[in-house]
Order: structure tokens, then C-alpha cells, then sequence
């Protein structure tokens, strides 16, 4: 009886996932790592090659690991291990993801150049390439034809692209990490992609003159790029992120007033000290003759007192920005000394007199204790009717016992907001 009904087919169990359309399985199979896609190959004759088919490739670092944890780790083994999947895939490579480890110290140039060439005749759209620090490669000029891109992430890359380089027009979205550009070439890329939205450039080199042209952009992120000569934004009229950091001066840099009005439509705006210097290089009026109503948050970081003309730029800057809700400062832990002119600045009576009605929430990092922090402090609480939270994050190499003269000191300050909580 019971080999009688366990041999009804009524009785066995359904394979309700090697029934799901195909569209399906290839969607599940994009989410788990390639090898694990890969292994399904054994489950049956039905899902041999289904594996061989996914649109999106992602060769990182667990890949390498996973698939040469008892092969060593040489050149030939790390080419086969991409090659063989290149060469059983079967239709487009939408997305491609390629991560080298770090602990390579061979040269895959002439290797990647054979995997963007395959890839730029397999409609690839979304592009991701992590060359090793100590071997950055140059993009083989088949890159520029790849048409359908809408995503490109390079890092410890050599980026060049030729004069008569047309742009990527359906591209929405570039990242570049230590990444080396020809001579003024980064300009003319960004102006001819006119879809744009989301632009990162950080630790990079061989900018030159930077024009960005992109009435599509969003986001923009500028992190602490070398040679970076000169910025303007020609026609940025979408942007609403900005984070400006610099590493070192630039030429030529807009005025304050030049950069806000650039940028209509920033509701999200984070600068750090340098680039806070160079917008007060031409010196800073007490009020801009525009106020900016979208802008919402505001972090400044590397902020210091011992230049009253970026400390006024700093203040003019919040005033000038009435609906903001969130504002944030990282202060210079190694700062020790100020100018007496900022004191003065700040306990004169009309030093703000814009009151800011929208401002619920204030963050300080790395407080010291210098007296034109707190003067700041004060002068916040004294004019944010609305504020609900003070967040006061000390420096670790202050002591318990000046940590408690600074909260004390900071309690007895008075608070326009009867909400106002300050918080260490």
C-alpha cells in the first residue's frame, strides 16, 4: 500500500520553480552570487544553461576567492575563470562588473582590453571595472563605442577619450575613482552626455579646466581631485547635491555669490574648509543680495576661526539660505588658535539678523571648546525659533573634566525654541 501510493504520480512533488517562465529564473539567478548561479547547472538537464544566459555578470572580489580557493592566485587562473564564463554566455551582457583583488600585481591589460572589446558587441549598458591600485588601466578606445551605455563606474583607471568622441548619449550616470584623464577631455565628455544625472569624481587626476555642461544633473560629488584647475557650472540649472571637498587650490574659483547662483535649485549642499576658503577669496558680504529658498541642508566641514573672511562667508552663507532644516559643521580637531576678530564677529548685536524659522536640527562635530564655538552655538539658539535638537559631539582628546565646564557653559545659554534640546 504505501509503495503503491508513493509511486502515484498524484503524489509527487511539483517543481514549481522550473515551471516559473524563464524571464523569471534569470531575474532570481541575478540576485545570488555568479557561482551560485553557475552551480544550478547540476539540478538538471532543464536548468544546464539557463545559468549561461543572465544579463548582469558580477566578478568581484568574493568570486575570485570563492572560485580560486584552491588554484593559484596567477594570471592564468584569473583569466580562465573570466574567460570561460565570457565564453559559455549565451545573448546580451547588460551589466558587467568586473572587481580585480587587490593582491594581484600582474598587468591584465591586454586581458581587459579582450573583455571590453566582447563586451561592446554584447550591448553592454551598465559598466563597472576596479583595476588594482599599483596597476591602473588604460580604457581601450572600444569603450567610446559603446553606445547604449547607461552607467559607468571606473576605478584605477587611465580615462583618454579622442577629440572626435561624441559622448555616451544615453548615459545617466558616471563614476570615477583615481581615475587619470588626458589633458582637458573630462569637460567635453560630460557636455556631449546630455542625459546625465548622477556624477561622482573623487581622488582623481588630470582634470585641468572643469566646465560641467549637464542640464540633466542631479547629483554631483567632487572628492578631492588633483589638478583640478578651475570649476564652473555652465548649465547646471537641475542640480540639487553638491559635495564640494578639495586637496589642494584651484586658479580659478567663482565668488560665493557666482556659485549659489549657479546652482538654482540645490535643496543639499556639503563643502568642506578649502573650498569654503576659496568662495571668500574675493572677501564676503554680510548679506548676499539673493536668498536661496531651496536649500534644506547644509553641512560644512573643516571649519575654522582663524580666517575671518571664510567665517564670514560661512555665516553669510546660512543666512542666506531661510527654509533650512538640518545645518552640520565638522570643526578642525588640530585647531588650537582663532582670529579676535571673529569673537568680535560674533557678539556683536547684529551679527545675524536673518532669523532662520525652518532650522530643526544642528549637528557639531569634533567640538574643542575654543570661544568662537560656543559664541556659535549661542548664536544659533538665539535665532532658531523652531530648532529641536542640538547634537554636540566633543573631541576625544578632551578631558571629563572640560568636557563638563564646556556642557555647563553651554546650558546657561538662552533658547529661542522652548523645544531646543541639546544633546552631547
Amino acid at each position: 500500500m504505501f509503495r503503491t501510493t508513493m509511486n502515484n504520480p498524484c503524489f509527487r512533488t511539483k517543481d514549481f520553480i522550473s515551471d516559473l517562465p524563464k524571464n523569471v529564473i534569470e531575474s532570481i539567478l541575478e540576485r545570488i552570487p555568479l557561482r551560485d548561479a553557475a552551480r544550478t547547472s547540476i539540478l538538471s538537464s532543464k536548468w544546464r544553461y539557463i545559468w549561461t544566459t543572465v544579463s548582469q555578470l558580477v566578478l568581484d572580489e568574493k568570486f575570485f576567492a570563492d572560485t580560486l580557493r584552491t588554484k593559484a592566485r596567477v594570471r592564468q587562473e584569473f583569466t580562465n575563470a573570466v574567460e570561460k564564463i565570457l565564453l559559455l554566455h549565451s545573448g546580451p551582457i547588460r551589466k558587467f562588473d568586473l572587481r580585480l583583488p587587490e593582491i594581484i600585481v600582474v598587468n591584465f591589460c591586454s586581458d581587459i582590453d579582450r573583455w571590453i572589446l566582447f563586451l561592446s558587441r554584447n550591448g553592454i549598458k551598465d559598466l563597472t571595472l576596479c583595476s588594482t591600485i599599483n596597476m591602473p588601466y588604460e580604457m581601450h578606445s572600444c569603450i567610446y563605442s559603446c553606445r547604449e551605455l547607461t552607467r559607468l563606474k571606473l576605478v584605477n583607471c587611465i580615462l583618454k577619450p579622442p577629440s572626435e568622441f561624441s559622448g555616451f548619449q544615453y548615459v545617466i550616470k558616471l563614476h570615477f575613482q583615481r581615475t587619470t584623464f588626458g589633458d582637458n577631455t573630462l569637460g567635453p565628455l560630460l557636455s556631449r552626455s546630455g542625459l546625465l544625472e548622477r556624477l561622482t569624481i573623487k581622488y582623481c587626476s588630470g582634470i585641468g579646466h572643469l566646465n560641467i555642461n549637464a542640464p540633466n544633473l542631479n547629483s554631483l560629488f567632487l572628492i578631492d581631485n588633483n589638478g583640478l584647475e578651475s570649476l564652473s557650472f555652465v548649465d547646471t540649472p537641475n542640480l540639487r547635491y553638491f559635495f564640494g571637498s578639495l586637496c589642494d587650490k584651484m586658479g580659478k574659483t567663482p565668488t560665493l555669490m557666482e556659485f549659489l547662483v549657479a546652482l538654482p535649485r540645490v535643496s543639499k549642499l556639503n563643502l568642506d574648509g578649502l573650498f569654503l576658503e576659496l568662495l571668500a577669496a574675493g572677501g564676503s558680504p554680510h548679506n548676499l543680495p539673493a536668498t536661496f529658498t531651496r536649500m534644506n541642508s547644509l553641512s560644512l566641514a573643516g571649519v575654522e576661526f582663524g580666517d575671518f573672511n571664510v567665517f564670514s562667508c560661512t555665516l553669510c552663507l546660512i543666512q542666506s539660505c531661510p527654509n533650512l532644516m538640518k545645518l552640520t559643521f565638522w570643526f578642525s580637531i588640530n585647531e588650537s588658535t582663532y582670529e579676535e576678530q571673529v569673537v568680535n564677529y560674533l557678539e556683536a548685536p547684529g551679527c545675524m539678523d536673518q532669523t532662520l524659522t525652518k532650522l530643526l536640527c544642528v549637528t557639531m562635530h569634533d567640538l574643542v571648546g575654543l570661544k568662537p564655538q560656543l559664541l556659535l552655538i549661542k548664536l544659533l539658539l538665539a535665532c532658531s525659533p523652531m530648532l529641536e535638537t542640538m547634537f554636540v559631539g566633543l573631541s576625544e582628546q578632551l578631558d571629563i573634566n572640560k568636557r563638563f565646564e564646556i556642557s555647563k557653559e553651554l546650558s546657561q545659554f538662552p533658547r529661542l525654541s522652548p523645544k531646543a534640546a541639546v544633546i552631547y
